[in-house]
């Protein structure tokens, strides 16, 4: 179960608690803090409430808005739902499994 944000974290805490201790989606969660748009919490509660956190953060970043925060952002506030594929393709469904590349690594 992920750890819930409550109304007694600041800001640090809350963005420990978003990233599960990834540091692409840390390095994600910093950047949306520093924009200069005052609804920049209301976003990142947004991916609280879509239970995007952690490495779906940077999988979202990264491969569904080609690292640009401010694509990352409009995908957040619109729950795009291809961003939301390309999060549950990559985190749930990879193209490739673990063990069959430490087979082929080792053989």
């Amino acid at each position: 179960m992920r750890e819930p944000i409550n109304l007694y974290d600041d800001t640090l805490d809350a963005l420990v608690k978003m990233s599960e201790g990834n540091i692409g989606a840390i390095t994600v969660l910093m950047q949306l803090v520093e924009r200069d748009d005052p609804a920049k919490l209301m976003v990142i509660l947004d991916l609280d409430d879509m239970n995007i956190r952690g490495s779906q953060i940077w999988v979202g970043f990264k491969d569904a808005c080609g690292e640009d925060i401010e694509a990352f952002t409009t995908a957040i506030k619109n729950r795009d739902p291809l961003m939301i594929d390309k999060i549950n393709e990559q985190c749930y469904h990879p193209k490739w499994d673990g063990d069959d590349y430490m087979e082929e690594a080792h053989a």
